[in-house]
């Protein structure tokens, strides 16, 4: 059945290291949201991604390209963390600590979740990026209330509130 809806983008923010399984989670997430729920409410979170979304383009540093296509376009934000940071930008420490920083400063909102599940101990290079992921989510819970999740339960239970709450200002 057809109903009225606003549309709001959700951008999916995350270093490449983030099993496919959680994005698949999120996906699926946000459908289920989007039929319970979201029909009820009049509104449709649509996810957002570099990695479907962004258009080969020259002219700028590739995340000032990436923000400029999707990034600011974003109504919220989830951002997920695995072992990695990320790649650094130029004006942040990573891809994705940019586009948390864009958001927030636009005064959107943004769920950080770190996924803690068990796995086995990091060496070398993994462990200093595991390092430097770890100061980053240091630093950000100073200002920020971060969740980890530990199994797939507790991601959906996270994103549910998350875009239960944020997409609140947006309700007719």
């Amino acid at each position: 059945m057809a109903y009225p809806t606003l549309a709001l983008h959700l951008l999916i923010s995350a270093p490449g290291d983030v099993p496919v399984q959680d994005m698949a989670t999120i996906r699926k997430t946000i459908s289920q949201w989007n039929l319970n729920l979201g029909r009820v409410v009049g509104l449709t979170v649509l996810p957002v991604s570099w990695t479907e979304h962004a258009v080969a383009e020259f002219g700028d540093r590739p995340q000032a390209i990436l923000n400029d296509q999707i990034v600011e376009e974003a109504d919220f934000a989830v951002a997920l963390f695995y072992d990695r940071l990320g790649t650094p930008t130029g004006e942040a420490d990573s891809g994705t600590a940019e586009e948390i920083k864009v958001l927030v400063e636009a005064g959107k909102s943004v769920a950080v979740l770190v996924n803690a599940s068990a796995r086995p101990p990091l060496g070398g290079s993994a462990l200093e990026e595991r390092k430097r992921l770890t100061e980053y989510l240091t630093d950000l819970r100073k200002t920020a209330l971060v969740f980890d999740y530990a199994n797939e339960g507790d991601l959906i239970s996270h994103l549910n509130n998350f875009l239960s709450r944020a997409t609140a200002q947006f309700q007719q």
